[in-house]
């Protein structure tokens, strides 16, 4: 009848309105979506953009920074030439002994590296042998060193305490002993320029800038051979010791402990040969303070602080004593 007819009305009128709602939703969501994406088209653009002005100033940097390490290169190049040149024609006494590597780093009075040699005590046994120092006088004039206190070795003996050092009471094992070497005469003619065999040390000096210390020895090694009484002997033979030192070094940080240790007690060598073969010469305080240096690095802090202690009282004057003064109150502190 007309009720049921009202009602299917009504049904109908709700049924389109709703209809419409939906419709209505559908087109404000869609509308939302559009300006969305609108938005974050927009926005990925700015980020496009950004990211662009980034890399290019990135871009710009990496080529400053060429530029800058490639003036810095040929700048060290330059330095490595000049201290080459100073190093050949015979660099001014207390003047540096090489580009970044003074004769002496601090000496640190901390333990040896892991696994070496511990402290030195009165015992035997170890690498080096505990020496006391001597109570040989100190050079009259220039801090020279006499030819009979440089470098002795006992029969059997390590590393023996060189200069102003007394002989080992007893064997000790672990580096081989210094052959015995008289002062080598100095040199009259022919100058270092002229030598045959100078373009070799040259390359060899080359070899321990750039970190190829095994080079290195073995080029300032046969320069001595070729030349053994030329004026650039004394500063072939301190090389020898300080690529050994530096070699050591490296070992160390990689954890490489015999090998080190190896090196160490060569460097030990090779400096005390500096004072065996070239008593008075300009290089005896740098090698006495590196091997004092060297000494501590193998444990031996007690031989460290008796070479200082020479160096003080045999070269007063010199920049190397001012360091070892600095470290002898470091080591002896408790």
């Amino acid at each position: 009848g007309p009720l049921l007819r009202e009602d299917f009305e009504r049904l109908r009128a709700d049924l389109i309105r709703s209809q419409q709602v939906l419709q209505k939703g559908q087109t404000d969501l869609r509308t939302e979506f559009q300006q969305g994406d609108a938005r974050t088209a927009q926005t990925l653009t700015e980020v496009q953009r950004s990211v662009a002005r980034l890399q290019s100033r990135v871009d710009e940097l990496a080529r400053d920074t060429g530029q800058i390490q490639g003036r810095l290169d040929e700048l060290r190049k330059r330095v490595d030439l000049l201290s080459l040149q100073l190093d050949v024609t015979g660099a001014p006494a207390g003047g540096p002994s090489a580009p970044g590597k003074a004769p002496g780093a601090r000496l640190s009075a901390g333990p040896g590296p892991p696994g070496g040699p511990g402290p030195a005590s009165t015992g035997g046994g170890g690498g080096v042998s505990p020496l006391p120092p001597g109570t040989g006088a100190a050079p009259s004039s220039g801090g020279a060193m006499t030819p009979s206190a440089a470098g002795t070795a006992s029969s059997g003996s390590g590393l023996t305490a060189g200069p102003g050092f007394s002989p080992p009471s007893s064997p000790s094992s672990g580096v081989a002993p210094l052959p015995a070497a008289t002062p080598a005469p100095t040199p009259q003619s022919p100058t270092a320029a002229a030598m045959p065999g100078t373009d070799l040390y040259q390359i060899a000096y080359m070899d321990y800038t750039k970190g190829n210390y095994n080079l290195a020895i073995a080029g300032f090694r046969e320069y001595l051979r070729l030349n053994p009484t030329a004026e650039l002997g004394e500063k072939a033979q301190y090389w020898i010791g300080e690529s050994h030192f530096s070699q050591g070094r490296l070992l160390q940080a990689r954890g490489e402990k015999d090998r080190s240790l190896k090196e160490f007690e060569q460097a030990i060598q090779a400096f005390r040969q500096v004072y065996v073969d070239h008593p008075r010469g300009a290089r005896v305080p740098a090698a006495a303070y590196k091997e004092a240096l060297t000494l501590v690095e193998i444990g031996q802090p007690a031989l460290a602080e008796a070479r200082l202690q020479w160096l003080v009282d045999s070269y007063p004057s010199t920049e190397e004593a001012a360091k070892a003064r600095d470290d002898l109150t470091r080591l002896k502190k408790p």
